[in-house]
C-alpha cells in the first residue's frame, strides 16, 4: 500500500497510514516544520516561517525533538532532553482531499502542557488513536519552553513569550496549509492542558491571534492563575541569569544577546532553576509576561484587565474545567517528606504566600501574611501544627485546588461571561486505574514497584487519593509510553473515555458539547448566577458544588484586597537547592559545630 501524499505550497509531504481504537484507517504526518530552527542568530528572537523544501518531507516516522528542557521527575539533575531545533508539528487526519469527499473536518490544535517549562507533542503521549474516531483532524505542537521561550530582556532584540509567538506562528501555518490535510481551517479549536489551557485563554485576548481560532477547550487552566505572575519584571530574572552565566548584564541588551546567542544550549539550561527557593518550581519565571514594550505585543496588558475592556475574541464558544483534586500534583511531595511539611507549618507565613500567590519571600507583605493566616484559620481551624496526616494531607490540596486552578478559572469565567461569550463548565471527577499523583508522591523505588505492580495485577503503594491535574488526559490520548501502565482497563474506563471524546469532538463540531440532544442529556451552558457545570464520573449530570463554591468566592475576595504588582526590586539572593535541602544543610552543620 503506497505512503499517503500531500502537496503543501512548501513541497511534498509524505505521511503513513495508522489505524484508531476502533480500527478506523487514519493519515499520520509527523515532524513537520512550522518555523526555522531557532538557533544561532535566531535564539530568544521571534519565529521566521519555515521554507520550501526540495523533494518530498518524510513525515512518516520521526517524532519531532522536544525542546530543551529539564527532566521532569529529576529537574535539579543534570539530566537536560531536547534540541533547539524542535519548532515541528503533527497532523493527524480522518480523510485526505479527493477520492469524491468534499467536506472538510473540524481541527482541533493542542498544546501540551508542562509549566511552560516540560513537555512536548509526542505522539506516544498526545496521539490521535482516541480522537480521531470522532471525524476531527489533531494538530499538535511544540513551542519553546524554559528560559528559551520565555526569557526576556524586556525590548525588541529578546522580547520574551517566544512560545507564545511559537503557537500564533503555527496557527498561522494551520490557516495556511490545513486545508490540504481535509481540514477546514474556517472550524479550528484552540485545545490545550494546564499551560496549554493557560495558553488558550491567553489567545482569547492577544491581538496577534484574532481570526485564526473560532472555538476554545481548556482542561486545568486559566488565565489569571497565580502560576502566571511573577513578582518582578522579566529583565530582572533575565539580568540575573545573565551574569550567573558569566556576561556583565550592564551591556547593551544587544551585546547580551549576541552573547548569550554564542552559548552552548546546555549552559543556559543548567542555570534554567537558578531562582528555585521553595522548590525547582517556586519560584519560575518563565512563563507568559506583558509585553507592552513590544513592537509586536502578544499580551499588552494583564488578561482580566484586556478582558474587562471588551478586548476579547468575540463569539468564541469556551468549554473550560477543572479535576476534582488537581492540587495533588502540588501536595504530592508532602506525602512523602514530614520535613516539608515541618517547614512549612513552621513558617507558615513565610512560605504559604509563595505556594499560594506566587510571592517571593523578600517581597512578602504585611497583606500577604494576613492573608495566609486566614487560609490557615478556614482550613486548619484552632491548630497551631496540624499533624501530618490523610485528612489534613486532603486540606492542603484543596488550598492548591482552589489557588492554583478553581478560583481563578471562576474569576476568569464570570469576566467572560459579561462579555457574552457562550461557555460550558465541567468538573472531571472519574477516578481510574491510573493517576499522574504516583509520579510525584513517591520515591523512585517504590514507584517503580507501582508501576510493576499495576503491569502484574498487584497494589504495591497504591492509594485512592482523588483525581490529579492531568488525569483526564488519559481518556483522550494514549499514553502508550514504554513501561507506563495502562490507563483504561475496565468498561467504565472505557464508557467514560468515550463520553468525554464525544463531548470535546461535538464542542469542536458545533461549538456545543450536546447539539440536538445528541448525548441524551443537554449540557446547560454556565452563568453567573446558576454556576451550573457538568460533573464527569461514572456518569454525567449537570450540577453545582455549593462548598467549592463557598471557598471560592472566601479566596475571591481575599485577592480583591490583596494586588501584586511586578517589582523592579534586584535579586538579591540565590539558592544553590530548594528550602527542604537547605535545612538539611543547616542542621548538620549546626550537629557539626
Amino acid at each position: 500500500m503506497t505512503s499517503p501524499v500531500v502537496l503543501l505550497s512548501l513541497g511534498k509531504v509524505r505521511g503513513k497510514r495508522a489505524k484508531t481504537r476502533n480500527g478506523r484507517q487514519i493519515y499520520s504526518f509527523r515532524s513537520v516544520p512550522y518555523a526555522l530552527p531557532p538557533v544561532g542568530e535566531l535564539r530568544f528572537r521571534l519565529p521566521v516561517p519555515a521554507g520550501s523544501w526540495i523533494g518530498s518531507l518524510d513525515a512518516s516516522t520521526r517524532e519531532s525533538p522536544q525542546c530543551p528542557q529539564v527532566s521532569v521527575l529529576s529537574p535539579e539533575s543534570k539530566i537536560f532532553l531536547g534540541s533547539e531545533d524542535c519548532l515541528y508539528l503533527n497532523v493527524f487526519t480522518p480523510h485526505l482531499p479527493g477520492a469524491g469527499r468534499r467536506a472538510l473536518f473540524p481541527v482541533m490544535v493542542f498544546f501540551h502542557g508542562g509549566a511552560f517549562n516540560v513537555g512536548s507533542n509526542h505522539s506516544r503521549l498526545y496521539g490521535p488513536d482516541y480522537l480521531l474516531d470522532y471525524g476531527v483532524v489533531l494538530v499538535s505542537v511544540n513551542y519553546r519552553i524554559g528560559p528559551l521561550g520565555f526569557l526576556s530582556l524586556e525590548c525588541d532584540d529578546a522580547p520574551g513569550n517566544l512560545g507564545l509567538h511559537d503557537q500564533v506562528l503555527a496557527l498561522k501555518w494551520v490557516h495556511e496549509h490545513i486545508g490540504c490535510f481535509g481540514g477546514d481551517r474556517n472550524n479550528v479549536t484552540l485545545f490545550g492542558e494546564s499551560a496549554g489551557a493557560m495558553s488558550n485563554f491567553l489567545h482569547l485576548v492577544s491581538p496577534l491571534s484574532r481570526g485564526l481560532f473560532h472555538k476554545v477547550i481548556a482542561l486545568s487552566g486559566s488565565g489569571s492563575t497565580p502560576f502566571l505572575h511573577n513578582d518582578r519584571k522579566p529583565s530582572i530574572y533575565a539580568k540575573a541569569m545573565v551574569k550567573a552565566l558569566g556576561i556583565d548584564p550592564k551591556l547593551p541588551n544587544s551585546d547580551i544577546l549576541l552573547a548569550l546567542q554564542a552559548l552552548p544550549v546546555k549552559a543556559i539550561m543548567e542555570k534554567s532553576t537558578l531562582f528555585k527557593d521553595w522548590d525547582v518550581t517556586n519560584p519560575l519565571p518563565w512563563k507568559p509576561i506583558v509585553d507592552d514594550f513590544a513592537t509586536l505585543s502578544f499580551l499588552p496588558q494583564p488578561f482580566q484587565d484586556l478582558v474587562q475592556q471588551g478586548h476579547v475574541c468575540k463569539n468564541i464558544p469556551i468549554l473550560a474545567g477543572c479535576n476534582s483534586e488537581e492540587g495533588l500534583i502540588l501536595s504530592a511531595p508532602f506525602h512523602k517528606s514530614q520535613r516539608r511539611w515541618d517547614l512549612l507549618f513552621t513558617q507558615w507565613e513565610q512560605w504559604a504566600p509563595q505556594l499560594f500567590f506566587n510571592r517571593e519571600t523578600d517581597l512578602i507583605t504585611e497583606s500577604d501574611q494576613s492573608c495566609v493566616s486566614k487560609i490557615k484559620e478556614r482550613f486548619f481551624p484552632g491548630a497551631g501544627f496540624p499533624p501530618r496526616n490523610d485528612l489534613n494531607l486532603k486540606r492542603l490540596e484543596q488550598i492548591y485546588s482552589l489557588a492554583i486552578f478553581q478560583a481563578p478559572l471562576a474569576r476568569d469565567l464570570k469576566l467572560l461571561f459579561a462579555q457574552d461569550l457562550p461557555i460550558y463548565s465541567y468538573n472531571f471527577q472519574y477516578q481510574g486505574p491510573m493517576s499522574m499523583v504516583d509520579l510525584f508522591r513517591l520515591p523512585v523505588l517504590k514507584m517503580l514497584l507501582n508501576f510493576s505492580g499495576r503491569h502484574l495485577g498487584a497494589k504495591f503503594y497504591q492509594k485512592q487519593l482523588g483525581v490529579c491535574h492531568g488525569d483526564d488526559l488519559f481518556y483522550i490520548f494514549p499514553f502508550s509510553l514504554m513501561g507506563f501502565p495502562s490507563t483504561i482497563k475496565s468498561a467504565s474506563d472505557l464508557r467514560t473515555s468515550e463520553h468525554f471524546l464525544a463531548l470535546l469532538t461535538n464542542f469542536a463540531h458545533f461549538g456545543n458539547p450536546t447539539p440536538e440532544n445528541k448525548m441524551g442529556f443537554k449540557w446547560e451552558p454556565w452563568s453567573e448566577e446558576s454556576k451550573l457545570h457538568l460533573n464527569i464520573g461514572a456518569g454525567l449530570a449537570m450540577g453545582s458544588n455549593l462548598a467549592l463554591d463557598s471557598h471560592i468566592k472566601f479566596w475571591n475576595q481575599l485577592l480583591e484586597v490583596n494586588k501584586f504588582e511586578p517589582s523592579r526590586v534586584e535579586i538579591r539572593r540565590l539558592h544553590s537547592a530548594i528550602a527542604e535541602r537547605r535545612n538539611l544543610v543547616t542542621d548538620a552543620s549546626q550537629l557539626l559545630s
